[in-house]
């Protein structure tokens, strides 16, 4: 991983495998004294493997060099790893006049050992990793005039993926990598396109010193710049990602931006491009405290919510497709109407008829009157029963309206009016890059 890059946008789909592979990126040794094992490599992938949320499995690693740390030949323990947790493998070789041969010699004695086991893991092999930007006027620049390590030209490149090329042909696990495909990672301004079967490329917004809302622009611009210089090329996101640690200029090092770059920036590549994000834990060593792992490499507990936007909490994607009708249901005769409330008598008052003999019986009587006011209780006489002497009652007049109590229908509640939503805000185009970068001083 180099620590500068620029911001520059990118259209279209990258990756052309067949299959999409999801991972992280691997270093070979903890520090200059300290090598992976089997055990750490063991560990770390089935730690990628656990995590959930993100709508894919990360079961793929891209590891810088393939040579056992400490050693001239041997294989890195990384493969040995890799077979027993299914775990796929871009391969890397780190180049130079001396490197480059060992790293071929370690690959054969891998193939000795594991041979189609090891060869069905592989879904790629890198020669090289940055080596054209170390070599560049740029690198110098900002290594106060002084040549970078480790650097290559274009031409020192290609010179080395022939060579692997040839020594593959000519190896006796030949046919067992014919059909997979050699390629180059370096940063988006320098990635080589001639000679490769796909362009691998790194992109980091934060060395550009790209603020985190210019992030996802930054990213994309990176890979659009690729995508137009790869010419049709199947283009693979070989590192990206957010420190927690680190200097902050305009790109501030915090684990608020780490969470949301890997929801802006991953979320939006996870499952449509290969990606090998940088890095799970933090396995590179440096004189500043840069720390990328979005695992703590103490604690090796997350340090960030996986989870992606589409995703279920299983972190299987969430269909987009709506639900099946379920069949109509036969009709249903329509319900009887409910029966309206009962009215209340009208309150009027009808004088008593004097009484009348009839050899029918009398009628029953009539319903009672509504409650008199509180003041005055008027008792209508009995038949046959004087009035009292002390009141008359006279009965009120026929002309007068029926005394009914009106029904007034309730006034339906004003219906509320929903909250505009905020604008979204459109994203801003990246302003050129400006500001120093730094390198990676191990594989």
């Amino acid at each position: 991983m180099h620590y500068m890059h620029y911001s520059l946008l990118l259209t279209g789909s990258l990756s052309a495998a067949a299959e999409v592979h999801s991972g992280f990126c691997y270093g070979s040794h903890w520090d200059s004294n300290t090598p992976k094992t089997y055990d750490d490599f063991k560990r770390g992938f089935e730690s990628a493997k656990a995590i959930k949320g993100a709508g894919v499995t990360f079961n793929s690693a891209r590891l810088f060099s393939s040579l056992q740390w400490g050693t001239t030949n041997e294989p890195s323990s990384a493969f040995k790893a890799a077979i027993d947790t299914g775990t796929t493998l871009l391969m890397g070789i780190w180049i130079g006049a001396e490197s480059t041969p060992r790293e071929l010699s370690a690959i054969d004695k891998a193939f000795e050992q594991y041979g189609e086991d090891l060869a069905n893991l592989v879904v790629g092999i890198s020669v090289g990793s940055e080596d054209i930007f170390r070599g560049s006027g740029q690198c110098r620049d900002n290594n106060s005039g002084k040549p970078c390590a480790n650097a290559a030209s274009p031409d020192d490149v290609k010179s080395n993926i022939t060579l692997v090329r040839d020594h593959i042909s000519r190896a006796f696990y030949a046919d067992l990598l014919k059909d997979k495909p050699i390629g180059h990672v370096d940063i988006g301004a320098f990635t080589l396109n001639e000679g490769v079967d796909f362009v691998g490329f790194t992109a980091y917004p934060y060395w550009n010193k790209d603020t985190i809302e210019n992030a996802l622009g930054s990213f994309q611009g990176t890979m659009n710049l690729v995508q137009e210089k790869a010419g049709g090329k199947p283009a693979w996101i070989a590192e990206t990602g957010w420190p927690v640690s680190g200097p902050s200029t305009r790109a501030d090092a915090n684990l608020e931006n780490m969470q949301t770059y890997w929801r802006e920036v991953g979320c939006s590549l996870f499952g449509k491009h290969n990606v090998w994000w940088f890095e799970l834990e933090r396995d590179t060593y440096h004189e500043v405290d840069y720390d990328w792992g979005v695992i703590d490499v103490n604690t090796r507990l997350p340090r960030i919510d996986f989870s992606c936007p589409g995703t279920a909490d299983n972190g299987e994607p969430v269909p987009i497709t709506p639900p099946a009708r379920p069949p109509p249901s036969p009709p249903s005769p329509p319900p009887a109407p409910a029966p309206s409330p009962p009215q209340p008598p009208p309150q009027q008052f009808k004088p008593p008829e004097p009484a009348i003999p009839s050899p029918l019986p009398p009628p029953p009587p009539p319903p009672p009157p509504a409650p008199p006011a509180p003041t005055q209780t008027f008792k209508p006489p009995q038949p046959a029963a004087p009035a009292p002497p002390t009141q008359q009652f006279s009965p009120p007049q026929p002309a007068g309206p029926a005394n009914t109590i009106p029904f007034v229908a309730p006034v339906p509640a004003a219906a509320a009016t929903p909250a505009n939503r905020p604008a979204l805000q459109g994203l801003r185009i990246p302003r050129p890059a400006e500001g120093v970068g730094e390198w990676r001083t191990g594989i």
